[in-house]
């Protein structure tokens, strides 16, 4: 599920808000109801059932959980590098036809206060506009992690991806993002992501191109990337690995103290599980 906030680059950490207001106690709530629902969910849709119909349903579901390590901490809906230091991230979706649910969080593994250090949990919802042609709204929240469960800058978030299948090994794909939406509106940020993703066998190439726009603000970046990946090796009983390597060019940026211009590469590695 490429964006970061860039504001959290920019802002002086604000005092802490009175006993009276504390908006941050809602995105505790939200995320912990978040994953309340969706265990109920899962639940109910696979308890035993004579029932064929009911089977055949739930085999719908699928679930996806990724381990991955990269030498460097990068959030692919934002297309920037987020810290230099070596990073770590876990990855569960939970998949069925018509929605799902989406866990993410990222480490960075030589210091703890830095930007790469949050999580991100979205619900989504499938609309089949044709054959080809999906539309795919997320709506969750994006915990800052630096110091605390949800430290400042943590708010809901929308994003919204729509995918055209040009073949079945071919897919072009849209995604705007849009963070800070309820708690601190007056950082808010909206990004476009576009990706051409190729995706056959063993090979995967993906193409990527952000732009971090002024819609809210004055701070905009065009940044670009290539990813090529040797994914879905079998290592065991529904268990793969992936090993791939990222190109990412800052092509253009309003702050190059905080986003500088630069070429630069990472190394992944990444363990699947899939049922």
């Amino acid at each position: 599920m490429s964006y970061k906030p860039s504001k959290r680059n920019f802002v002086v950490i604000k005092s802490i808000v009175t006993n009276e207001m504390k908006p941050l106690n809602l995105i505790k709530y939200c995320f912990a109801l978040t994953l309340l629902l969706i265990t109920v969910a899962s639940r109910s849709e696979t308890m035993p059932t004579d029932s064929l119909k009911s089977i055949k349903k739930d085999r719908q579901a699928h679930i996806r959980s990724t381990a991955r390590f990269h030498t460097k901490g990068m959030f692919t809906y934002g297309g920037r590098i987020c810290s230099d230091n070596p990073a770590f991230d876990i990855n569960f979706i939970y998949d069925r036809k018509r929605w799902g649910f989406l866990f993410y969080k990222a480490f960075d593994l030589k210091d703890h206060t830095t930007a790469n250090n949050f999580t991100l949990a979205v619900l989504y919802k499938n609309f089949k506009l044709s054959k080809r042609l999906t539309f795919t709204p997320n709506v969750g929240v994006l915990l800052e992690q630096p110091h605390q469960f949800a430290d400042q800058g943590s708010d809901l978030v929308l994003i919204a991806t729509t995918a055209f299948k040009i073949r079945p090994t071919l897919t072009l794909e849209h995604t705007a993002m849009l963070g800070n939406l309820v708690i601190e509106p007056e950082i808010r940020d909206f990004v476009n992501r576009l990706r051409l993703l190729y995706s056959a066998k063993h090979l995967d190439i993906t193409y990527m191109l952000w732009h971090n726009n002024s819609m809210f603000d004055t701070h905009t970046y065009l940044s670009t990337g290539l990813t090529i990946a040797y994914s879905r090796i079998p290592i065991a009983d529904q268990f793969y690995l992936s090993i791939g390597l990222t190109e990412l060019s800052m092509l253009q940026s309003s702050d190059e103290l905080s986003v500088p211009e630069a070429n630069q590469i990472l190394f992944s590695l990444s363990l699947q599980f899939a049922r």
